[in-house]
Formats: structure tokens, C-alpha cells, sequence
């Protein structure tokens, strides 16, 4: 099936208030210059304004590209190369747009210090530690429940831009040569219901977006990204 994607853009101004510039000072001393720019479709066009604001104000702003996405800066649920690409290179990154679904990936990914700027509101905050623990406990739980099962269901999703079928049959073929039982799984919007119909299977390794994993209490059986099962292949 053919998609067509249509990018909205906002006109809301982006640039950082008199109050969040005064709260950067603090940060800039204690973390450095270099800061990270990342958002989402609806602001991306509007990044070299903010730019050179924080160039005016002594820092130095990078950006990135992933892989998935056409512009510069923009990230995706299932894509923040544009922060990863420029890890090395930056001492903090600088969300801007609303909600912590985003920003918390790129704190998770990335080990940086993220600060969410939200234009409408104009308010500056930090994603806490206590996001991304929570976020690293549930991986460390999905590792730990995929060395010891031996019933595995690898799922993999049919969307463009999600699907990963190469890579679930390279699991498969490889956790089948260690003595696994696995399943493929497929799907196009996953019911988190439709799971319970496997209870033989111990665990889930997950192919499709990585923020699956946000809804870990949702599955009925422990799940875990295969970026983080690689190591174990």
C-alpha cells in the first residue's frame, strides 16, 4: 500500500524566553557549550533561528540526521540518529517540542543530559534520572529473561518504516541454532491482547519500533528490544 506523508509545520516561535536564558547559564557552566538540537516535523524548519540565538548567547549548536527522517534534527519514536550521530560531539541536547516521549529516547540512547524546551509554554526542564532508570530497568529485565528462556517470540511489524524482516529471520536462525524454540510474530498494529494466545512462549524480542518497549507492563511475558539481545546472538 502506497502512503503519503504530509508534514505539518507550526508557527509557534521557538526562540528561548528572557527566563529559559537565564536558566541555560547555569547549565552552560556546569556541562559546557556544545548543545545538541533535536524536534520533531513541526518545528525542524524553524532550528537555524534558534540557532543562532544560542550561538549569540556563547554556545556552540550541532546538528544531526538519522537515518529514517528528512530533515535535519528531526527525530522519530523510532529514530533519534539525529541525536546518536552527534553524541560525541555535544555535552547536552536541547529537545525542543512538547511531551517526554521523545526526549527521554534521546536521554536513554545517548547517555547525555537532555533539556526539553516547550515554545508554547516557554518553560525549560531537565528529563530526571528517574525516567531513564525506569527505561534502563525494564531493558536490564527483558536481557535477563531472554538469557534463560527457550520458548521465544520475535515480533515484527508490517509498517513501513518498521518492518525488520531480515533482521527477525537472522534471529530466528540464530537463536535456532542455539536450541530456542521461536516464533515469528507479525503484525500491523500490535494488540497487546492477541499475546496472551502464546503462553508458551517465555519471552518477546521486539523488531519493530523501540518505544514498544515504554508499554513493558502491557505484555504478558517479559519483552526486550533486539538491539539489546545482540551481544547474546
Amino acid at each position: 500500500m502506497k502512503t503519503l506523508f504530509i508534514e505539518a509545520r507550526s508557527s509557534i516561535d521557538i526562540l528561548l524566553s528572557p527566563h529559559e536564558v537565564e536558566r541555560l547559564r547555569p547549565i552552560k557552566a556546569e556541562l559546557g557549550t556544545r548543545v545538541g538540537l533535536i524536534t520533531t516535523v513541526q518545528h525542524w524548519h524553524k532550528i537555524p533561528e534558534l540557532k543562532r540565538q544560542l550561538e549569540n548567547l556563547g554556545f556552540s549548536a550541532l546538528t544531526g540526521k538519522g537515518s529514517r527522517t528528512k530533515h535535519e534534527a528531526q527525530i522519530l519514536g523510532c529514530d533519534v540518529g539525529a541525536a546518536t550521530g552527534i553524541a560525541d560531539k555535544v555535552d547536552f541536547f536541547l529537545y525542543i517540542g512538547s511531551g517526554r516521549f521523545h526526549p527521554i529516547a534521546v536521554a536513554v540512547f545517548t547517555d547525555k543530559p537532555v533539556f526539553k524546551h516547550e515554545p508554547k509554554s516557554k518553560t525549560l526542564s531537565r528529563v530526571n534520572y528517574k525516567e531513564i532508570d525506569l527505561y534502563k530497568k525494564h531493558v536490564r529485565a527483558g536481557q535477563t529473561a531472554f538469557i534463560s528462556s527457550n520458548s521465544i517470540g520475535v515480533l515484527m511489524s508490517e509498517k513501513s518504516g518498521q518492518n525488520n524482516r531480515k533482521l527477525a529471520i537472522l534471529i530466528k536462525q540464530k537463536l535456532k541454532e542455539k536450541g530456542k524454540k521461536v516464533y515469528i510474530l507479525a503484525f500491523d498494529t500490535l494488540d497487546f491482547s492477541q499475546l496472551e494466545n502464546f503462553p508458551f512462549i517465555d519471552c518477546f524480542v521486539n523488531t519493530a519500533c523501540p518505544r514498544i518497549i515504554d508499554d513493558y507492563s502491557k505484555f504478558p511475558k517479559p519483552v526486550v528490544n533486539a538491539s539489546d539481545i545482540i551481544q547474546f546472538l
